[in-house]
Parts: structure tokens; sequence; C-alpha cells
């Protein structure tokens, strides 16, 4: 099932200009078939993007691409958990 149909998206924020509708941006990061610009939190490091899943799932590859401004060294963490206690 594609997370597009399940996972409810939230994130630190949001670039209120140029990336659409939060909706938008949400659905950018769930569906790779999705065009458009992407996500943009909008802000400068820390920021976080959390997917929820209406039930425990198999998550069989995780696809990150990175576009960043300003350009330079960056670290991005992935945590997986039953609940958000439990990351």
């Amino acid at each position: 099932i594609p997370l597009s149909k399940c996972a409810k998206v939230t994130a630190s924020n949001f670039c209120p200009v140029g990336y659409g509708s939060p909706m938008y941006q949400g659905n950018y990061l769930v569906d790779r078939q999705a065009n458009g610009l992407g996500f943009n939190s909008g802000g400068f490091a820390p920021q976080y993007i959390q997917l929820e899943l209406p039930q425990e799932s198999r998550i069989c590859d995780v696809c990150l691409q990175v576009n960043q401004y300003p350009d330079g060294l960056t670290s991005h963490q992935l945590f997986v958990g039953s609940d958000l206690n439990s990351i």
C-alpha cells in the first residue's frame, strides 16, 4: 500500500511560499510519483518530518533526496518506532 494512501504527515514547519500548501508538500513526501517542488521546511536545522501509519507496518525502503540551501555538511537521521514513546 502506498504511504500516500494511509500516512498522516506532520513536520516542524512547511515553507509558506513557493512550495504549495502544507497538504501538497505532505503528499509529495509520501508519493515518489508526485510532481512538484517537494517539501521545504523554510527554516534552518533542526527540522523534522513525521509519518504516522495507522498500524504497525513493514517498511521496505526509504528514499531521501536532499536539496538544501545554503550548501554544507548535514546529517539526516531516521528514527522508527511503534509509537512516539518508543523512538
